[in-house]
């Protein structure tokens, strides 16, 4: 475990690092629910309007 005193010093890079991961995962997600179909179809290498 991580004592308070690293998480002050290291938490800006952990932010950033977990911000940009989160990122990745919540857009995905954005898309699938504004268009499912365009999941299914990423294997063509374009995304239908």
């Amino acid at each position: 475990m991580l004592s308070a005193l690293d998480i002050r010093y290291f938490s800006w890079p952990y932010f950033f690092a977990l911000l940009i991961l989160s990122a990745g995962v919540i857009a995905p997600l954005i898309v699938m629910k504004s268009r499912p179909a365009a999941l299914f179809r990423t294997g063509s290498g374009r995304i239908p309007e």
